[in-house]
């Protein structure tokens, strides 16, 4: 739900406290991947594009491992 879901929307669902919901996302991402600088070991063909993410003029930066075929870092 965190990835397609406002906070505060967790929150009520849940019941529980909105903070709690940023405390878990944290959590889990230690979990997943403690040490971020590992991303950029043995990193030697990337990919960089830009995104419009809305109409207008909202854009990300995406930079992607193309070895690895894996996103390495996002950016507004």
């Amino acid at each position: 739900m965190a990835t397609r879901m406002p906070r505060t929307d967790i929150s009520l669902y849940m019941l529980i406290d909105w903070a709690t919901v940023g405390n878990c996302i944290t959590a889990c991402r230690n979990r997943l991947e403690p040490d971020l600088s590992n991303r950029l070991v043995d990193l030697r063909k990337i990919c960089v594009d830009e995104t419009s993410i809305y109409k207008g003029h909202k854009y990300i930066t995406v930079v992607y491992d193309m070895e690895r075929n894996r996103v390495i870092w996002i950016s507004k």
